[in-house]
């Protein structure tokens, strides 16, 4: 029994913790979301980052409504909603939470190019 016993505990002792899992892809979409969602709250846009539709859909004018109207700071938690692939774009519904409000952010990326091709927000239900 001591046998056994000694065995059991040299064993546990060997045993590895599993290693983590690799990020997946919708894990990298949604650092890249986020950063997105960042410059929006700042009005700081990387424009290299995105299609050239959606750069001429953000305006100026665009651009300062929705640093007026999304809360300020890291949003608290932010996750996925929803995955769609259409006509070459795949676009994620992200639900961003502040203590002063949520947002769902819809981020979309073409296909072909990676490029940001949707990028919106509208407010999201009450805290």
């Amino acid at each position: 029994m001591f046998t056994n016993l000694l065995a059991a505990v040299l064993f546990a002792a060997n045993v590895q913790p599993a290693p983590s899992p690799a990020p997946s892809g919708d894990d990298a979409v949604a650092l890249r979301a986020k950063a997105a969602l960042a410059s929006l709250q700042t009005g700081v846009l990387d424009r290299t980052e995105f299609a050239p539709s959606l750069n001429a859909l953000l305006t100026p004018a665009v651009v300062a409504t929705d640093r007026r109207e999304l809360p300020p700071g890291a949003p608290l938690a932010f996750s996925l909603r929803s995955k769609s692939d259409t006509g070459g774009t795949t676009t994620y519904v992200f639900r961003a939470r502040w203590a002063a409000g949520t947002a769902d952010l819809t981020f979309g990326t073409d296909d072909a190019t990676g490029k940001i091709d949707t990028l919106f927000t509208r407010p999201g239900p009450p805290v």
